[in-house]
């Protein structure tokens, strides 16, 4: 699709899907020419595109930042650079960038607000973890979609204040899909456990749903995801006290663990300020319950939102046994036992 445009546009609840291009743009190539006109792809999914330079899902040649990819997801997207996405100017709300081919994600960084699930992050920020997207197909609705999978870093990953009130497929949002009691967006264009609206809700396609003055957005948490990544243990839970460890993520005010079980429910959680990169916690059977495996998750926070997260899942390690007590006088000399302690004899 070629955008050219001198007022405002917008693209909502669609899928570009298989699209090429011999240059750039293997989905959509777009600019807008004038200072006040905007491009808006929302509730949109844009994978498995090609281009032979710049931007296999999308290349935008404008020049300001009224350029907007707001809840939609961009995935498996092929170009020499820029797999994904090749922007000089675009502003990324709420949505996925993720599993560039043949080239990076990003050509240049963007301008990330809200919450994003960039992977892998080179596109200047937002949550460096897998999306766990499901292969594209229908998912009910009218056009294809990519399902988020159990675990998802994008389920309720949105800020508190959701706008919308369906996803690609309109069906509702937001959508409890982390069972804490309350309903916050995914990140994305789908929504996870959501169900059809009864109602399609029209809106206005000359109003675009955010404001186009980049001055009216409000500050967004920023940290650097990059090297960002739990580094120990990773090799077993030890049955008692731990002391965790990761890398830090410049930028961030505190870091969280959060301990779940083979279930997925959340059984621990320990916080500290930046700039510690470390934290001691009981993970005996007493603190966190009993169970084979369990995942831990550190979270990098930037004035108490999540922005950046990496887990590891482990086997829980056996407790420490205290050896068997002597117990002399059967013949036979067994662990523990010395001259010393079995003076009459083994």
């Amino acid at each position: 699709m070629y955008i050219e445009t001198i007022s405002p546009a917008q693209i909502r609840e669609s899928v570009f899907w298989l699209n090429r291009a011999r240059q750039d743009g293997g989905a959509i190539y777009s600019r807008y020419t004038e200072t006040d006109d905007s491009i808006t792809v929302q509730n949109t999914t844009i994978s498995g595109n090609r281009a032979s330079r710049f931007g296999g899902g999308w290349f935008d040649a404008s020049t300001g930042l009224n350029t907007w990819l707001y809840f939609s997801t961009v995935n498996a997207n092929r170009a020499t650079e820029g797999a994904n996405i090749a922007a000089d100017a675009m502003r990324v709300v709420n949505s996925i960038i993720a599993n560039p081919l043949g080239g990076s994600n990003c050509r240049t960084a963007l301008t990330l607000e809200g919450v994003n699930v960039i992977f892998p992050a080179s596109c200047g920020g937002g949550i460096a973890a897998d999306p766990l997207l499901d292969a594209l197909r229908d998912n009910g609705g009218q056009t294809r979609t990519h399902a988020l999978r159990r675990n998802s870093p994008a389920i309720d990953a949105a800020p508190d204040d959701c706008p919308l009130t369906y996803d690609q497929r309109y069906f509702l949002r937001p959508i409890d899909g982390t069972f804490d009691g309350v309903a916050r967006c995914d990140v994305g264009a789908y929504e996870y456990l959501a169900i059809a609206a009864p109602v399609r809700e029209p809106m206005p396609l000359t109003e675009p749903l955010i404001p186009p003055t980049p001055t009216r957005s409000p500050p967004v948490a920023r940290a650097d995801c990059e090297s960002f990544r739990a580094t120990s243990p990773r090799d077993g839970l030890p049955n008692g006290v731990v002391t965790f460890y990761w890398d830090a993520a410049p930028g961030a005010t505190d870091y969280r663990i959060v301990i779940f079980n083979e279930t997925q429910q959340q059984v621990g959680m320990y916080s500290v300020a930046a700039p510690a990169t470390t934290v001691s916690a009981d993970v005996s059977q007493g603190a966190i319950g009993g169970g084979i495996s369990f995942t831990y998750e550190v979270q990098a926070l930037v004035n108490g939102q999540a922005v950046c997260r990496s887990s590891v899942t482990l086997l829980r390690e056996s407790p420490n046994v205290p050896p068997p007590a002597p117990q002399c006088g059967n013949g036979i000399q067994e662990p523990g036992e010395t001259p010393n302690s079995c003076p009459n004899g083994y």
